[in-house]
Order: C-alpha cells, then sequence, then structure tokens
C-alpha cells in the first residue's frame, strides 16, 4: 500500500512540474521577445525636437509588446501610446521606466507618457514583472 501511496505522490508531482512548464511556456512565446521591432516615433522625434516638444506616437506591437523609440536629450517627450481592445494584458497592462520613475497602467486607447531624457544612450523599460522589455535610445540633441 506504501507503493501505490508513493507512486500516486510521484506522479502527481511530475504532473503538476509538467502543467507549470506547459503554462509558463505558453505565456513567454506569447509575451517575451528578444527584442522589439522598431518604431516609426524616431522620425517624428526627430521632427518634433524643433518645436522644443518630442511628440510621439506609437502603438503596442502584435502581441502586445512594447515598441523601441528614439528621442533627443535634454528635450521633453509627450509620448503617446496607443492601445488596441485585445492588446493588453496582465502581462503587459504596466509599464515601468524606472529611470524616470514612470508607472503606467495601461488602456485601451491613448496612453500619455511624459520625461524629459537627460542624459544620451539606452535605457530599458519594461512590464511590471520584466518579462516584456523595450528600449528608449537617447541621441544627443546635435545628432
Amino acid at each position: 500500500m506504501n507503493v501505490n501511496k508513493h507512486a500516486r505522490i510521484f506522479f502527481t508531482a511530475v504532473a503538476m512540474v509538467l502543467l507549470s512548464v506547459l503554462v509558463f511556456s505558453g505565456c513567454a512565446k506569447r509575451y517575451v521577445r528578444p527584442t522589439s521591432p522598431p518604431s516609426t516615433a524616431t522620425a517624428a522625434a526627430k521632427a518634433g525636437a524643433q518645436s522644443g516638444v518630442q511628440e510621439i506616437s506609437s502603438d503596442l506591437t502584435p502581441g502586445g509588446g512594447y515598441p523601441n523609440i528614439t528621442v533627443k536629450k535634454g528635450i521633453p517627450v509627450r509620448w503617446t501610446l496607443k492601445a488596441k481592445a485585445g492588446e493588453i494584458s496582465g502581462c503587459n497592462r504596466t509599464l515601468i521606466i524606472p529611470k524616470y520613475n514612470i508607472e503606467r497602467k495601461l488602456q485601451v486607447g491613448d496612453n500619455l507618457i511624459e520625461f524629459t531624457p537627460a542624459d544620451s544612450g539606452n535605457i530599458t523599460y519594461s512590464c511590471w514583472m520584466g518579462m516584456i522589455t523595450a528600449t528608449i535610445t537617447v541621441e544627443d540633441s546635435q545628432s
């Protein structure tokens, strides 16, 4: 009788581990991307830099990933991140940009994110879990 009990416990544990792996891999395939595709927001940022404010508009990428954007150093940024119905999930709902102490809960429609980049370089931002990431590239104002 002890053998059957131990066998049931063993098979239950194995089944739970396999189920966990399947659930996690499904979430990872849908939401985790090694890199986000380039954003069309770069040209808008460069054009907007002459007016004293960089007006950027970009979309969540298909599947709910975040876009990479490029901005100019020292010029305030008004970034509108657009989210369509069905693109926001528990994974990507909260966007975090630690460098600028920004945490936004995204909603369907336009989401306004404002900051002024003080240093040039790459800034990684992510979802609240850190699984979905993208990059804000900050270029010198003279480039």
